[in-house]
């Protein structure tokens, strides 16, 4: 599942855009408009 992260006043370090989205399932937080990941769950 992936999810539109809201209320966070966070944007890409690579384009600037604030639409960030968190994968549920690998904890990862990327960009929506370029891709880039900006977080990783490492295990």
């Amino acid at each position: 599942m992936i999810n539109l992260i809201s209320g966070i006043k966070q944007s890409c370090l690579r384009c600037g855009k604030t639409a960030l989205i968190t994968d549920a399932e690998t904890g990862e937080i990327f960009c929506g408009g370029c891709g880039f990941v900006l977080s990783e769950k490492l295990q």
